[in-house]
């Protein structure tokens, strides 16, 4: 990443681990970039001494953006199932918090992101919960039809998400031990 103490770690965050309540997820029609989510008011610090939010509640979502400028589809099912966690993942009634790489990195560059990328080891360790969001190929073929298929591997299936370094990344962190 450029700079010496920028070491990666899973007990070091270069920048704060922020995250979004389901409940305030909720109150979106769009996901917004972290920017945004902050001056709305919608991110709280996740650290490894927080009550709330708190790791053992905290979801870590790996996912592969749909276009270049926004990680969400025209239809927002990202967001929809995002939206759904609790349902999905069998939470019951708690309050859950996810940390999404548009919402809790800053989108801008500069030393911010740096920080932020340098710190998703870390990240990875505070959110007890990993969730790496893919569609089958058919699904990918019910949203968006039969036809419109792009060449090489549909965006957001297993295929495609395991092909990227950054999936792999978040995986091997996911996966690494906690402590």
């Amino acid at each position: 990443f450029g700079s010496a103490e920028l070491r990666i770690s899973p007990l070091v965050a270069h920048y704060p681990c922020y995250v979004v309540s389901l409940s305030r997820l909720r109150t979106l029609g769009r996901l917004v970039s972290h920017g945004r989510a902050k001056r709305l008011g919608l991110l709280e610090e996740l650290t490894a001494t927080s009550r709330s939010p708190h790791s053992a509640a905290s979801f870590f979502v790996s996912h592969e953006w749909e276009g270049a400028d926004h990680p969400d589809n025209h239809a927002n099912t990202k967001l929809r199932w995002l939206q759904s966690l609790d349902r999905h993942v069998g939470v019951g009634h708690a309050e859950v918090w996810i940390w999404l790489d548009y919402l809790c990195v800053p989108q801008e560059p500069g030393a911010k992101r740096r920080r932020a990328l340098a710190s998703l080891c870390c990240y990875a360790n505070l959110c007890s919960r990993f969730v790496p969001l893919v569609r089958s190929p058919a699904a990918w073929s019910r949203l968006y039809g039969h036809g419109a298929e792009p060449p090489g591997a549909l965006p957001g299936t297993l295929h495609s998400y395991l092909a990227r370094a950054w999936s792999r990344l978040e995986l091997c962190a996911a996966l690494s031990p906690k402590y």
